[in-house]
């Protein structure tokens, strides 16, 4: 890739030039943060033996970062660490956390194991378990002003009470049998830091500088971790530290999970950073595309001479949408594009059913992404850990591992070639070639794995490398971070993108909505595209088993002068004034 002459001032920028840069999808982020790493080791910008850190989001961008490393040497490439939030904190915990009563050996436990523990203890004290779950993700939030919290959220104060106590309970079970889950590992290391902020300066003090990727995913406990390593603490008397911070704030689409792109701010108001941002899109050669990925971050058409147009085509029910997409792709396939480029996307798992089941009658490949999120493996592939879990509870000190796995697989009936089975099974194998790790006793080995397993394995990440001739069906939060040649983009109707909720609101009760994040899904969603984007809408849909009549999406007029409307049904163009939603 050509550096540009925004990349060059970034990657090339003084030491003590801290930055926050606005990077959309294809603006060629990766290799700037990688080239801006290559710049400061190879040049003796970093001091001594201290590090360069760098936080992302998953173990997959992670190591697209280190592959794009020029680094040579194993004593420079020793000079980086990047690593994914719950990673980092992982490792503080496992070298510190004795020091506030956690035991270096604890295990991780899974998403689901977390629900359950917590639905049991939801039911034993009586306590609605919807009304908990949500009071909780609130409590993650705001795990350092829980007086606050108490204050401010809209529920009986007396049940409030009740739920603080019961997640205290929870904890305390968990750190008790030597567990923790991914938000008390970030926790709990705030917590070190704040009352032991010695080991803050430590990790300071081993790092010189600061790369953060994926600024607008950050939740606020990872936040907090962020703005301490910066220089944030209690005492406001702490220097802050160098750093460069990638951002897109119209690529935030984590609200359920805490991520809010207001962060975007903070970091701005807090720390004053020298504000840029990549603006050529190197992922796409398609100006229709760049120009329809521009106007929905806010711009105007940027070339007067484009004069094409994406094909939007409305169907009379989900039916005919679902032979168009499955004839679209065989005419890909005629025109020798290879099945894993294609992507059928839409805003709900829900709006894919139809289509899904068309392919599985055509006999037609495809990855499910819904099959591959984490807590759908760990329900599918729990037997997997069973046995790893005894060696652990019982410190067995003999055996192997990896035989303990095959023989888990033999006796499950595991496929050993199904991706799932032979990524955990590649995974150790080269822990196994690794020297410490084969001094380990056998029931440390197991903790490890599975602890790995839990904190760095990205799945979607590792179905895209691995997949050949198999078509993409997947929600747009799925495909955050990936790219295809081919993009249909199904399901652009009211109530369904924007949300249900949100449509109701604003048409039906005509109440004031903050649209911003569901437009930032869709603009996610359209800026997968590397060649050639369709979307469809359905005039009829099927939600939970009942018909339900749909308008076209208000989202398409911010974008109508790139968009073609065509029934297909009736194969003639349409205006968008006879098809639109009425309060668009």
């Amino acid at each position: 890739m050509v550096r540009d002459e925004l990349q060059e001032k970034i990657i090339y920028a003084n030491l003590n030039e801290s930055m926050v840069i606005l990077a959309p999808p294809g603006c060629g982020k990766t290799y700037t943060m990688a080239k801006r790493i290559d710049y400061l080791i190879n040049n003796d910008k970093i001091e001594g033996n201290r590090k360069i850190l760098g936080l992302t989001f998953s173990n997959a961008a992670a190591n697209e970062m280190y592959e794009k490393l020029e680094v040579q040497g194993s004593h420079l490439k020793s000079r980086v660490r990047i690593l994914n939030y719950h990673a980092f904190c992982y490792k503080i915990l496992r070298s510190h956390g004795d020091k506030i009563g956690i035991t270096r050996d604890f295990a991780i436990i899974s998403s689901i194991e977390r629900k359950k523990r917590l639905k049991d203890l939801f039911l034993q004290i009586e306590i609605d378990e919807d009304d908990g779950m949500k009071f909780i993700t609130k409590i993650d939030e705001s795990i350092h002003n829980k007086k606050t919290l108490l204050e401010n959220v809209v529920m009986d104060k007396f049940l409030k009470k009740r739920i603080v106590r019961a997640y205290d309970q929870y904890v305390q079970s968990l750190i008790n049998e030597d567990k923790m889950d991914f938000d008390l590992i970030i926790e709990k290391v705030i917590e070190l830091w704040d009352e032991k902020p010695e080991y803050l300066d430590l990790y300071r003090k081993k790092y010189q500088y600061l790369i953060i990727d994926e600024f607008q995913d950050t939740n606020q406990l990872q936040y907090e971790i962020v703005r301490r390593l910066i220089g944030f603490n209690l005492s406001g008397n702490q220097e802050t530290k160098d750093f460069q911070c990638y951002c897109d704030p119209f690529q935030s689409i984590y609200l359920f999970q805490g991520a809010l792109a207001k962060r975007f701010d903070l970091i701005l108001d807090e720390f004053n950073p020298q504000l840029m941002s990549l603006d050529k899109n190197y992922r796409t050669s398609s100006k229709l595309i760049q120009d329809i990925c521009y106007c929905l971050r806010g711009g105007e058409k940027i070339t007067d001479d484009n004069d094409e147009n994406v094909n939007c085509y409305i169907f009379n029910n989900q039916e005919n949408e679902s032979d168009f997409v499955l004839n679209t792709i065989n005419g890909l396939v005629d025109d020798e594009i290879h099945l894993e480029e294609i992507c059928v996307i839409s805003r709900t798992y829900e709006r894919l059913n139809v289509v899904k089941s068309l392919l599985d009658e055509r006999r037609i490949s495809y990855i499910y992404l819904k099959d591959f999120r984490s807590e759908v493996i760990e329900e599918k592939f729990y037997s997997i850990f069973l046995p790893f879990d005894i060696l652990i509870s019982e410190k067995k000190t003999n055996g192997s591992i990896i035989d303990t796995f095959l023989e888990t697989c033999e006796r499950n009936g595991y496929d050993r070639d199904d991706i799932v089975i032979n990524t955990i099974h590649k995974f150790i194998l080269k822990l196994e070639r690794n020297l410490k790790f084969k001094k380990l006793r056998v029931w440390q080995k197991a903790l490890e794995i599975k602890n790995d397993i839990y904190l760095e394995m990205n799945w979607g990440a590792v179905v895209r490398e691995n997949t050949k001739d198999k078509i993409f069906l997947s929600v747009v939060h799925q495909v955050k971070g990936m790219e295809f040649n081919n993009v249909l983009f199904l399901g652009l109707e009211n109530y369904e993108l924007p949300s249900g909720l949100k449509c109701y609101n604003k048409c039906s009760k005509h109440l004031d909505q903050d649209m911003s994040e569901e437009e930032n899904i869709f603009y996610v969603g359209v800026s997968r595209t590397i060649s050639e984007l369709v979307f469809t809408s359905s005039k009829k849909v099927i939600k939970k088993g009942v018909e339900k009549k749909r308008s076209l999406s208000c989202f398409i007029n911010k974008i109508r002068q790139f968009v073609r409307l065509i029934d297909h049904d009736r194969n003639k163009p349409v205006n968008y004034s006879d098809v639109k939603c009425w309060n668009s």
